[in-house]
């Protein structure tokens, strides 16, 4: 151990809150965290621009457990020095390195076999079928394929009622694969009530990735997913499951939460773990599309989602297993534990627009910033339209009327926030946005209150087995006084 001799101390922009019988102590500005006992959080409060010798004199503790517990913070990122010899190890920048991939979705229809009560869409019934043309979204394509990214996913949207377009454009995109030689992850989205065999079968021939929209057992699904005709969609969805599981499709299944089933965590986790659905995110209802006419009836407020939440973290302390946390949840543990793979996803963190990794094309040409966010036709989240004249180098662009709507919100409470390294401001549409909805901002905090003061103690403690989604956990702890 290097001397530390007369180099003075200090640190900035910390925050403290109780967790038990400790203080959990967070650096804003590093990322850096510990938990630390109460005469540990006091010593260190006396470091700020002080030496060793002075904080011992202080706090009558000696150099000799000073000097340890000193360089622990300064490895962890919570102290900094003066001493050339020493340099800060933390939560690194690096862990936020934002991923080199553009996103490219694509609304393939403006119509759906399903009349789910909380669609964003709210899909007109008077409306003529229409579907995207090969024109447009070949153009899309060459738009995307010329991104200065490094990996390119090109997300087809829902498929249940496009499988013909869907085909051909697939085909179109791994042409042009071919020849601009930039990796590309291709993905659609389904109520899984057109996923038969054969469509399996093809998906899974050319390494297509699903999301399948699920809400868990047939009941609650059946309460929300329903044909025009009220039936509901649970058995045609639950074979398209079998499917994907028994020809090995990798796929994620996307559960919405509303205020019919935001009582039932237990049941619907307990159904996905019976399922073999090891990857599953649960997303709060939005005031948007079809739920608007009907959110008094089904909308969450944050008090219910955040209960919500917080019975998901339990069932998986009861359950000793971190693999009953939704991917979201998962995420966000990555990112405080120092977990690159949490950085791997650009939604949760504020970057999307502010590198315009992501644009999301409707059939009528008309963009927007990400499929939450998106609409049929021109609609408020508009961010632009798809030009498809021939430039003279003969690449398409979007005209860029609103493409910087969103890039530039950032509240100034956001940096005095203790998550600020980990969210970086979050959803900048949602948090700028007029709907009377769940408050996005709220929902990140609830999700690391939770981590950092229910699920990391228990980790400490040595709860859970070895999670699939984690891999082996460890959190270094030091007891110095």
């Amino acid at each position: 151990m290097p001397s530390l001799g007369d180099a003075r101390f200090n640190y900035s922009e910390l925050a403290a809150c109780n967790v038990g019988k400790e203080w959990l102590v967070v650096s804003k500005r590093t990322g850096a965290w510990c938990y630390l006992k109460s005469n540990e959080w006091e010593i260190l409060r006396l470091f700020n621009g002080l030496s060793i010798p002075e904080v011992a004199m202080l706090s009558s503790t000696s150099t000799s457990a000073l000097e340890p517990f000193a360089m622990s913070l300064i490895k962890r990122g919570i102290l900094e020095s003066t001493c050339i010899n020493l340099k800060r190890v933390s939560l690194s920048e690096n862990l936020k390195k934002k991923p080199s991939r553009f996103v490219l979705t694509l609304l393939l229809s403006n119509t759906c076999n399903l009349a789910c009560q909380y669609c964003y869409h709210a899909f007109p019934a008077y409306k003529e079928k229409g579907y995207i043309s090969r024109n447009l979204a070949n153009a899309a394509f060459r738009y995307a394929f010329t991104k200065s990214s490094d990996e390119l996913m090109i997300d087809f949207g829902e498929i249940a009622e496009s499988g013909k377009i869907f085909r051909q454009l697939l085909n179109d995109a791994q042409q042009l694969e071919d020849y601009y030689k930039k990796h590309v992850i291709y993905s659609i989205q389904t109520n899984g009530s057109t996923l038969t065999t054969k469509m399996a079968s093809f998906l899974k021939q050319n390494n297509i990735f699903v999301g399948l929209s699920l809400d868990g057992p047939e009941a609650i699904h059946n309460e929300m997913r329903k044909y025009p005709t009220g039936l509901g969609s649970f058995h045609q969805a639950s074979v398209g499951l079998s499917n994907l599981i028994m020809m090995e499709i990798p796929f994620i299944v996307s559960s919405t939460i509303h205020k019919k089933n935001v009582q039932n965590a237990k049941e619907i986790l307990n159904f996905f773990i019976t399922q073999n659905i090891s990857h599953f995110v649960f997303k709060p209802i939005l005031k948007r599309g079809s739920a608007i006419d009907t959110w008094e009836a089904q909308g969450l407020s944050t008090a219910d989602y955040n209960c919500f939440l917080e019975d998901v973290v339990n069932l998986a302390i009861d359950n000793n297993d971190l693999d009953w946390l939704d991917n979201s949840l998962i995420t966000f543990l990555q990112r405080a534990l120092g977990d690159s793979r949490g950085w791997s996803s650009l939604c949760y963190s504020g970057y999307c627009q502010g590198e315009k990794s992501q644009v999301v094309l409707n059939m009528d040409g008309f963009c927007y910033p990400c499929p939450r966010y998106s609409s049929i036709g021109k609609g408020e989240y508009c961010i632009g339209k798809m030009e498809i004249t021939q430039t003279i180098s003969g690449i398409q662009t979007i005209k860029e009327d609103k493409l910087t709507k969103f890039n530039d919100f950032q509240l100034s409470k956001c940096k005095q926030c203790t998550w600020w390294f980990f969210c970086n401001g979050g959803c900048p549409i949602g948090a700028s946005s007029t709907e009377k909805m769940i408050g996005l901002c709220s929902y990140n905090l609830k999700m690391y209150d939770l981590i950092f003061k229910t699920l990391v103690p228990q980790i400490r403690l040595g709860k859970f087995k070895r999670s699939n989604k984690l891999g082996e956990l460890e959190i270094y702890q030091h007891d110095f006084f």
